[in-house]
């Protein structure tokens, strides 16, 4: 017996694979060990520091230069004023010394903002959801039409947004209250009273409003999430049949020589090939020449021939891993060879397919650079309703709102990766259901 029989050969190359797999094992578990306290630590800093504010919204409450006995009130007063329980209805109600005149009262429409007006309420009133003065009071649809009441009667007040009061300051003047005067120092320092904390977070209002272009406050990830579920889904249609239907051919129909070893060199190759440049091909060939336009259909197309490569190696590997013998027993009952591969053979290695495909898809959701040669668009005024429709995708918006300096598009940005995340790990968990379920039927 030779000194290193083939046996020992053969035991020392499992003692080996055995330890490389329990490394490669504790590896794994200790990266997600310390992911997942490291997410616990932030939680933790969250919750005892509290959220910080991206931006400060103080209200002025304004009168016309005409108005030259009022320069100040107390939030009692401004209680007594706009509150439905209010007592005043003249000045003189508030300060004996002030004119016997009956006050008007003007402001914005619940309509035109509604977190706006629910914090002026909340504020005079002590109730979010309470009431305004309505007897003697006039709310106007737009703040311009607040300022143009305003503006013809001295025994007039009102309250504004910030920016119509900036553009209007010369002809009107803000009040001080409890003190406290009205400035751009005092409102970013949330020193004036009727002072807004703005805040962004991912409810309902964000998956549901369109982007904004000047206020953060305002924006939202419904046009670029359902831009990017569109491209996805398209991507998937088109790539997983063909991507399947190559690698089945590949391994169970091309017969080995030069033209499949040639094919097999260049799908390794194209597997490898930078995004940009199928983003330049796609334009070249499915913008230009086919006419497609800046269409979903486009960039679907684009991202198909991005992950093809990816996804038939992958499902090449699956099925070659599935045991001959299964496919001699399935001929030997008398199936036919396509009856074997479709009922015994894909069912067999769809798990390993599966993988292929999460691995793939979880690369073209988050894709950008391709994307923007073929025309997907930074601002789109509505959602894709088709393949034909313009879109606008989560990573585009992404990157757009983190470079604008402007407050709270950070925030913003920080916000639509949460979004981008959860529908990546939806994505994934339905295809890893999926993959499980058809490995359970196996076992």
């Amino acid at each position: 017996m030779s000194e290193h029989s083939p046996w020992q050969h053969s035991a020392e190359n499992l003692t080996r694979r055995r330890r490389i797999s329990k490394i490669f094992k504790y590896t794994c578990i200790s990266m997600t060990v310390s992911a997942l306290v490291l997410v616990a630590v932030l939680i933790l800093q969250v919750f005892s520091q509290g959220l910080s504010p991206y931006d400060y919204e103080a209200t002025p409450f304004i009168v016309s230069n005409e108005n030259t006995f009022v320069d100040a009130l107390t939030m009692d007063q401004l209680q007594a004023i706009f509150s439905a329980e209010g007592s005043a209805r003249k000045w003189s109600d508030l300060n004996s010394n002030w004119p016997d005149e009956y006050i008007k009262i003007y402001g914005f429409q619940r309509e035109y903002d509604e977190n706006a007006h629910k914090f002026i309420t909340e504020k005079i009133t002590g109730d979010r959801d309470g009431s305004l003065k309505q007897k003697d009071a006039t709310y106007f649809e737009y703040p311009p039409q607040v300022m143009n009441a305003l503006l013809d009667s001295p025994y007039a007040i009102a309250y504004v947004d910030p920016h119509t009061y900036s553009r209007n300051r010369s002809r009107v003047k803000a009040l001080s209250l409890d003190g406290v005067a009205y400035t751009p120092e005092n409102a970013d320092s949330e020193a004036y009273p009727v002072t807004e904390e703005k805040f962004i977070f991912v409810d309902w209002d964000f998956l549901t409003s369109p982007p904004s272009s000047h206020d953060a406050g305002e924006t939202g990830v419904y046009i670029p999430l359902i831009g990017t579920l569109w491209l996805v889904a398209l991507t998937a249609l088109i790539s997983v049949p063909l991507a399947i239907g190559s690698a089945i051919y590949l391994e169970e129909y091309a017969k080995q020589g030069r033209i499949s070893t040639f094919i097999e060199i260049n799908i390794s190759n194209l597997a490898g090939v930078p995004s940009i440049v199928y983003g330049i091909l796609g334009l070249a060939v499915f913008y230009r020449t086919f006419g497609l336009g800046n269409s979903v259909i486009t960039g679907a197309l684009t991202l198909s021939l991005l992950i093809l490569p990816v996804v038939i190696t992958a499902s090449r590997e699956a099925i070659r891993a599935v045991p001959q013998s299964l496919r001699h027993a399935a001929l030997a009952l008398g199936s036919n060879r396509w009856q074997a591969i479709w009922y015994h053979v894909l069912p067999s290695a769809l798990p390993g397919v599966m993988t292929g495909i999460i691995l793939s898809l979880s690369r073209a959701i988050g894709e950008t650079a391709p994307l923007i040669i073929v025309g997907a668009a930074i601002s789109v005024t509505s959602a894709p309703g088709g393949p034909m429709s313009q879109y606008s995708i989560l990573p585009l918006s992404i990157y757009e709102w983190s470079d604008r300096q402007e407050p709270g598009f950070a925030e913003a940005a920080a916000a639509a990766i949460v979004v981008l995340l959860v529908v990546l790990l939806l994505l994934n968990g339905i295809a890893i259901f999926i993959r499980n379920r058809y490995q359970n039927k196996l076992s």
